[in-house]
């Protein structure tokens, strides 16, 4: 377009240029005149001080771990929007595309749920603590020998897929999202793995979220793991200590 208004500068005249450049001799006036001077389309809903400071909440909510999500978002804009008597204004997909667009420093993340109660309890001297700790064991060797060096771990698996992808300063590998970390607030099974480093394994202990034992419990295991169950589905020191007894204290494992 910035070549038609030059073609007219030049000496050609509004209707030969229109003729040449298939444009609407009416259009090519108003651009020579001067009396499109907004930018062609629909305006934006919000300006783009406005939008940037929506990004700055959304980019705060994720730092101090409550992050949103594309409908909380959505609630967000069309709050906004009421207030500033735009009761007409649509918030699409293509506007949240749009938006994301212009707002570079805002992405999406997977969510990443942290227990309230854990996230003090690993500081830096305890860090140090287990680090002396370690040591202690080498110096006197308890380490020396790998069929005497055990390791375990504890994971949780959801029943139903509860994640969620939410905003995030851009960047950042993973969002943390808070949790109360009570015993009530997760619908999982634990599993808590154990071997040594000589490569012997024993039965994953699984622990449901029951009072009692069902019969699918047990259906196919083929005795391969051990089935517990607690009314939480949080790991406990009886369930644990049963484990104990009825695995590390006899030789009873499965294949690597």
């Amino acid at each position: 377009m910035k070549s038609h208004p030059a073609a007219v500068n030049d000496g050609m005249s509004i209707r030969m240029a229109a003729a040449k450049y298939d444009i609407p001799p009416k259009t090519l006036a108003n651009k020579f005149n001067g009396k499109h001077q907004k930018k062609v389309g629909c305006s934006n809903t919000f300006t783009l001080e406005e939008e940037a400071e929506i990004s700055k909440i959304l980019v705060r909510c994720s730092t101090i771990g409550v992050p949103l999500g594309k409908r909380s978002l959505i609630k967000i804009v069309k709050a906004i929007a009421i207030a500033k008597g735009m009761d007409w204004a649509k918030f699409t997909n293509q506007w949240y595309r749009k938006f994301l667009r212009r707002n570079r420093e805002v992405s999406l993340r997977m969510l990443s749920a942290l227990s309230f109660k854990k996230c003090p309890e690993w500081t830096a001297a305890r860090c140090e603590e287990w680090i002396s700790l370690l040591q202690n064991l080498s110096d006197e060797g308890f380490l020396d020998n790998p069929s005497g060096i055990w390791n375990l771990d504890e994971s949780g698996f959801r029943l139903a897929e509860l994640y969620d992808r939410v905003y995030a300063e851009r960047g950042v590998k993973e969002a943390v999202g808070y949790v109360k970390g009570s015993e009530s607030d997760r619908e999982n099974i634990s599993l808590l793995a154990m071997g040594d480093a000589a490569g012997k394994m024993l039965r994953p202990l699984i622990l449901y979220k029951e009072k009692m034992h069902i019969e699918s419990h047990f259906r196919d295991t083929h005795d391969a793991c051990y089935n517990g169950t607690y009314y939480s589905g949080v790991m406990h020191t009886d369930v644990q200590t049963d484990f104990w007894r009825k695995n590390f204290f006899r030789p009873s494992s499965v294949p690597r």
